[in-house]
């Protein structure tokens, strides 16, 4: 009754009162946090697996198969993705929403236990982890294709990962699984002797012409030198052309020493999708970005280069 009594006697301030409280409605509600991933329970689990020493292929069937094999059986299971690296085997598993994650969890430990005996004696006790979004990328992609791995990875480096990398509010782009290109150089040790060139010094005019050293090596053994291709030298003409030192008035050039081929650098990880191999790209944001805004931009992107026939 009193509400009434007021709104029949005094409009004017009932209308002012109600003006007040819609603008401070609105007020509140652009005010409020926005984030793509609510607290909800994600059934998604990961499994790491560490075997010291091993390089990705040995990982790749002695553990991450099986691995892969056993918690496909789990139901409710909806795709498995693996990440490998020298020595460690990442599996991610997801499941459907229903599923609760410890419940989840506990079928996946129950299988690997079940498989322990036909893993490596001397992998570390593997590591069963609920998904943690806040602590994760904000979005992952699976790339795979009917060309080779080589093709693929120059693709997703020249035409979707360098595009992500422009998107405001991007922090990191990473990848796992892809081939990287790089130059072989195999020195000829009786022409460098004839001509009293040292390996330091062949790497030193390399440097000079700003010739990527960094992720390369350099052996004196089998006289090879790999050289990562980000550099202005594209080509293998163009390093057989690359000038190394002058001896009595004669221009030494890479060529005169060496043979060059293209190659690719050995891979350090292994990316697979529903057990078929892929190139993995994570993207992490920048902190002060807002996730539901750099997310859709992403989605943009990657729907445009899908588009485009990427």
């Amino acid at each position: 009754m009193f509400l009434s009594d007021v709104s029949l006697k005094r409009p004017v301030f009932i209308t002012v009162i109600i003006i007040a409280l819609l603008a401070l409605g609105i007020v509140s509600y652009n005010s409020l946090p926005m984030d793509q991933l609510t607290d909800v329970d994600m059934p998604t689990i990961s499994v790491r697996i560490t075997q010291n020493g091993a390089d990705p292929d040995q990982i790749e069937s002695k553990i991450t198969k099986k691995v892969e094999d056993a918690v496909s059986q789990i139901s409710g299971m909806q795709h498995v993705s693996s990440t490998i690296t020298e020595g460690v085997s990442s599996t991610s598993i997801s499941f459907e929403l229903e599923k609760p994650s410890a419940e989840a969890m506990q079928e996946i430990k129950d299988k690997l236990s079940s498989i322990r005996n036909s893993l490596p004696k001397d992998i570390d006790d593997p590591v069963v982890l609920k998904f943690d979004a806040s602590a994760s990328a904000i979005f992952s992609l699976a790339v795979t294709g009917s060309m080779s791995n080589k093709e693929l990875s120059q693709i997703v480096d020249d035409n979707i990962v360098k595009r992500l990398q422009t998107i405001n509010g991007v922090g990191a782009v990473n990848t796992s699984g892809e081939e990287e290109k790089e130059v072989h150089i195999k020195l000829n040790k009786e022409k460098m002797n004839s001509l009293n060139i040292t390996v330091s010094e062949l790497t030193n005019s390399l440097s000079a012409d700003n010739i990527n050293l960094s992720s390369g090596k350099v052996s004196n053994e089998d006289t090879q030198i790999s050289l990562k291709t980000d550099s202005s030298i594209k080509n293998v003409d163009d390093f057989l052309n690359v000038l190394v030192t002058k001896r009595d008035g004669s221009e030494i050039r890479l060529g005169d020493i060496a043979t060059v081929e293209d190659g690719s650098k050995e891979k350090t990880s292994l990316s697979f999708y529903n057990g078929k191999e892929a190139i993995g790209i994570d993207i992490v944001k920048q902190s002060n970005s807002n996730t539901v805004q750099v997310s859709n931009a992403v989605k943009k992107e990657i729907e445009r280069r899908t588009c485009i026939g990427l």
